[in-house]
């Protein structure tokens, strides 16, 4: 008996010295973390993710940890759907895990809840999502940012009408930056599509274009596009599936193949 309790000493006392003791100093693991950002800024979410997977179960900065492998998740589930033209994948409940373990440890990490909030956006689970905006907006009162989300969350829930009234209380904020509106007229033209204005939507998702047209997203096109098309505008409709397309919206080949030729 003192022997096994001996060696169960000798074994926790291991344990120990490898997560406290013997894994990545402080210093060390701020460096991991620059690289960590750096990698993802490139794009290349799968080395973030080898790279910091072996200090995860660190105590020193495990909340941003967390959160910076649940975000290389979220992206590299995001691209496959977006290349293979499917509704979810299973990098995302990767993330969610990493991204409500960031939120435990660190109540605080704003960007945590935005992420966990996109992913549950992007996985469809609209009702569930709603509930979490409305108990986040309790713990961070201040932000405008989340009216923002919960107009969005109305959009995915078919409220089009209760999500552009949310859009347009928000658009009476001031210093809204472009990323803001974009984002705002963007869903304003969605919701005009979801309740068959689509002149309307036209307008809104040109407004939206128009306000960064150097860096404007492919799903803006695809998006006006279907608004085009909607209204018999099979000109304008195949221009912006072809701008689209050349953005990196590869599902509009479809389009392009059966109603443009």
């Amino acid at each position: 008996m003192f022997i096994i309790m001996f060696l169960r000493t000798l074994f926790f006392s291991a344990v120990l010295c490898f997560v406290f003791s013997c894994g990545p100093s402080s210093s060390e693991i701020d460096e991991l973390l620059k690289e960590a950002n750096s990698l993802i800024a490139k794009e290349s979410y799968q080395e973030a993710v080898n790279l910091l997977m072996d200090v995860s179960v660190q105590s020193y900065k495990a909340d941003s940890i967390n959160y910076l492998i649940g975000l290389s998740y979220f992206e590299i589930g995001y691209n496959k759907v977006e290349e293979k033209g499917l509704e979810e994948e299973y990098e995302y409940y990767w993330c969610l895990g990493y991204l409500e373990d960031c939120i435990a440890l660190n109540p605080d990490f704003f960007d945590a809840y935005i992420s966990k909030y996109n992913v549950l956006h992007n996985l469809g689970r609209h009702t569930e999502n709603i509930e979490f905006v409305e108990k986040t907006q309790k713990h961070f009162k201040d932000s405008i940012h989340l009216i923002e989300l919960k107009a969005i969350t109305k959009y995915g829930l078919g409220d089009y009408v209760g999500s552009n009234i949310l859009l347009d209380s928000f658009l009476t904020y001031e210093n809204l930056d472009t990323t803001d509106l974009v984002s705002i007229y963007r869903f304003k033209g969605n919701n005009y599509l979801g309740i068959g204005a689509h002149s309307s939507a036209i307008e809104a998702f040109t407004v939206a274009i128009d306000l960064d047209p150097e860096t404007s997203n492919g799903l803006l096109f695809h998006e006006r596009a279907i608004a085009y098309r909607k209204s018999y505008r099979k000109k304008e409709a195949c221009t912006d599936y072809r701008q689209a397309f050349d953005l990196g919206v590869y599902k509009v080949s479809k389009h392009l193949k059966d109603y443009c030729n």
